[in-house]
């Protein structure tokens, strides 16, 4: 279900990412990246396996000392205590760790490698052991056929086991690389994981610290879980866009948008705009990360 294509893997692309190349392209970026304040976003793959990894992450703080680099990551390198202890000795760091079921079968089974959950687990443990005040976990669950009519147990799940995350993230998926090519295996619609989010939201969302939806259109989701909803892709992202019905929508401006991938693959019928002010909904149109309050 990785949003990346295979050919992401290939050797030749890989020198792409040798830690001197990765320094510098961010170096050429540094005094904008310095000046906007924004987190600096590690991904992959998975990161945390790069060879220089360590030897990144000291050069990037270095490099910038102010902002916060955030590493999404599976957490499984994290199972060695050495290896987070040396992580963590670099302060402001932000952690984006998927756990995608509440048991070992679901959560290896959608990774496709036997023994991962119980790494994860053991990683986060060993994180929230060594972390100090600037350290930041926020753990995300993405909606799949395998397993988002669980959800319920999964947020009941981490808020027994780690109720100390920053942020707990429910994110509804993108449908390109792998994730398109095992589109059937792997997708559900706006409608399908509706009742269940909102009920997941219902019982959980005052309990956790923050329980956010990610890559949400508004009018999918109850008003009332609006609170909940963060705009959690840049407004310039090549696969957001508008449906020319939502020009009528009244909150159109504090809304996310539609990725292209689902609408080519699910359709626009079940985006409804909304047509006038509800009652109780404040919000914050120069917010544009949590413009509803």
């Amino acid at each position: 279900m990785c949003t990346n294509p295979m050919g992401f893997r290939k050797k030749e692309d890989a020198k792409q990412y040798s830690m001197k190349q990765v320094l510098s392209r961010i170096g050429t970026e540094r005094n904008k990246i310095m000046e906007s304040g924004e987190e600096l976003g590690l991904t992959g793959g998975e990161p945390t396996i790069h060879p220089d990894f360590l030897e990144i992450m000291k050069e990037l703080r270095a490099m910038l000392p102010e902002n916060t680099i955030a590493v999404t990551t599976n957490g499984r390198r994290f199972v060695y205590e050495k290896f987070t202890r040396e992580v963590l000795k670099l302060n402001n760091l932000r952690f984006h760790i998927a756990v995608h079921s509440d048991n070992a079968k679901t959560h290896d089974a959608i990774t496709c490698s036997p023994g991962s959950f119980d790494q994860t687990i053991k990683g986060l443990e060993n994180i929230f052991k060594y972390r100090n005040k600037s350290h930041m976990i926020e753990l995300r669950i993405i909606l799949l056929k395998q397993n988002y009519k669980d959800l319920d147990n999964i947020c009941r799940f981490l808020y027994q086991k780690f109720p100390e995350a920053e942020r707990v993230c429910i994110l509804f998926p993108e449908y390109e690389g792998r994730a398109e090519k095992n589109f059937k295996d792997v997708s559900v619609s706006f409608p399908e994981v509706k009742s269940i989010v909102e009920k997941a939201v219902e019982n959980w969302g005052k309990k956790m610290k923050n329980l956010h939806l990610y890559h949400f259109p508004l009018c999918v989701v109850d008003s009332r879980y609006w609170k909940h909803v963060l705009r959690s892709i840049p407004p310039d992202h090549h696969e957001i866009f508008f449906l020319e019905k939502c020009d009528k929508c009244f909150y159109k401006r504090a809304c996310l948008g539609v990725y292209k991938d689902y609408v080519n693959n699910f359709g626009s019928d079940h985006f409804t705009p909304i047509l006038k002010a509800k009652k109780g909904i404040r919000v914050d149109w120069e917010d544009y990360h949590r413009p509803i309050k």
